[in-house]
């Protein structure tokens, strides 16, 4: 794995640095930088001597792959923190967002084992064990210092994954993913737009209270009536009113561009299309 930090011209490099163990797989999937420059980086790691720093390893690899967390000086000299994330199940980490105070929050997803997770989760979590499937989609906050605050598993008795997170100004959690949990088994609320699983994969929105300890609101979006149908959320991104922009792409002809029919696009074009889509507050 790698991070690089440009000059504001894009003419030069400020630093650049491999950061990984020797005989694994490094794979960096998310960068965030705060305001005095510190980077974040999340990913995952089956390096058994990944770097990590003293009093910071929320566990230590042991088999398999562990999402890592890792924040660099501004200077790119050294950490600040590093530490692997994980069970002895695989975990995998996909995207990261820091907010004002240095708490660093990111999602991905984790093996689950004879419908068991060892994923470290806290105490009050939305979700404390797993509902089924080979993989559950998590979500977890770290303080300022590196140090687990909350963690939740996300899932139902398929498999799922969380693949991009975001906070907005009020500390509330949202992320995005795509499931094939059915039977009503993936957490979804009353006012959802969807509750039920609609085809192969589908996209969901979830937002989080701040402690990941309730859920604000959680629905399905995916293709009705199209059961081969696949929707899949890829990244997630909310403004100042609370209003959530999701992303990603469909393989659904039914997909939901006829809840708004004066969009950009309202016709399916065939194997696979983007989509972008606006939630209200609610």
């Amino acid at each position: 794995s790698f991070v690089s930090k440009f000059t504001p011209s894009g003419t030069g490099l400020v630093y650049s640095t491999y950061i990984g163990g020797d005989g694994g797989t490094d794979v960096s999937t998310g960068i965030a930088v705060d305001g005095l420059g510190n980077a974040f980086l999340t990913g995952f790691t089956s390096s058994k001597d990944f770097p990590t720093t003293d009093g910071s390893k929320v566990k230590n690899l042991d088999a398999g792959s562990d999402a890592f967390v890792i924040k660099l000086k501004p200077d790119g000299t050294g950490f600040v923190y590093s530490t692997l994330i994980g069970g002895r199940n695989d975990d995998f980490s996909n995207s990261i967002v820091i907010n004002p105070a240095g708490e660093a929050v990111f999602c991905g997803y984790t093996a689950i084992i004879n419908s068991k997770s060892d994923f470290p989760i806290t105490t009050g979590a939305f979700q404390t064990t797993a509902a089924g499937g080979a993989l559950d989609g998590y979500v977890m906050k770290l303080d300022a210092s590196g140090k687990m605050l909350y963690s939740t598993l996300l899932g139902g008795d398929g498999d799922d994954y969380v693949r991009s997170v975001t906070m907005d100004v009020l500390g509330a959690i949202y992320c995005t993913g795509e499931t094939i949990s059915q039977n009503l088994t993936f957490p979804t609320t009353p006012q959802a737009i969807q509750r039920a699983h609609q085809g192969s994969f589908d996209c969901f929105v979830t937002k989080f209270s701040p402690r990941l300890d309730t859920l604000l609101y959680s629905t399905i979006l995916g293709g009705q009536g199209d059961k081969t149908g696949d929707d899949r959320g890829t990244s997630i991104a909310v403004d100042l009113g609370g209003f959530a922009y999701v992303t990603g792409f469909t393989s659904s002809s039914l997909f939901l561009t006829t809840a708004t029919p004066l969009a950009y696009d309202t016709t399916f074009n065939g194997n696979y299309d983007a989509f972008v889509l606006k939630l209200n507050q609610n």
